[in-house]
């Protein structure tokens, strides 16, 4: 049980230090933690006040109870009045309970929002601290940086692509091959076209022992002629 000598006039020890002392205190602040946790503890004796209370209420008023069955009014009236100022005493405890709790909660809450302040502070100042490092301007010059990276990438690998052995061929050239493979097709067309022998059908040549026409000269003669022409 807490002391409660102080609440009666107790004598002042004269080497205390004076309260208005201008000095800097001895003691610190002290931790939300450990006050919510001094806190609690008084709950609890409040706690346990009340059950000893209620212990001592019905305890008189069973005391009460008694003395009246035997016929003792004035003793059963005297363990009313007791049970009377116990149930004061008790209605008054509540009161410190209910405060106390509402000072619990309060304090929680304050501790609550405070923590959550210094969190979004600190991340406040960071932040600020980070855009310092980081502006419109920095972040083209990267993106430069970067980009001049990527191609300086790519010429190397482009370089080591490079064909080795031998001297790279001309597409020119390649594309006058083709020019000439396109006109040797069309030529071979053009002679299959005014050749009548093309016009036979492919199974008779497959055929074993099939005898071959022979060219007569006017169709040597229609051949030259053609040539001829074509080569004018």
């Amino acid at each position: 049980m807490p002391s409660f000598g102080g609440l009666f006039g107790k004598k002042k020890d004269s080497s205390a230090p004076s309260s208005s002392s201008k000095g800097p205190s001895q003691k610190g602040p002290v931790d939300v933690n450990t006050r919510l946790q001094k806190m609690h503890d008084a709950s609890e004796t409040l706690e346990l006040r009340e059950r000893v209370l209620l212990k001592r209420i019905n305890d008189e008023l069973a005391a009460a109870r008694a003395a009246q069955q035997k016929g003792n009014k004035t003793v059963a009236l005297r363990h009313l009045k007791q049970k009377k100022a116990y149930e004061e005493q008790m209605a008054r405890l509540g009161g410190q309970m209910l405060n106390m709790q509402s000072m619990r909660d309060k304090l929680e809450e304050t501790a609550t929002a405070t923590h959550t302040f210094e969190a979004m502070q600190g991340g406040a100042t960071d932040l600020s601290r980070l855009n310092k490092n980081m502006n419109a301007d920095k972040i083209a010059d990267v993106m430069d940086q970067v980009q001049e990276a990527n191609d300086m990438a790519n010429e190397a690998l482009d370089a080591l692509a490079q064909p080795i052995g031998g001297a790279m061929v001309d597409d020119d050239d390649l594309l006058a091959e083709l020019d000439e493979l396109d006109q040797a097709d069309l030529d071979e067309q053009m002679m299959g076209l005014a050749s009548p022998a093309s016009k036979a059908p492919a199974t008779a040549a497959a055929k074993p022992g099939a005898k071959v026409a022979p060219v007569s000269a006017q169709d040597e003669d229609d051949l030259e002629e053609l040539e001829r022409m074509m080569n004018a």
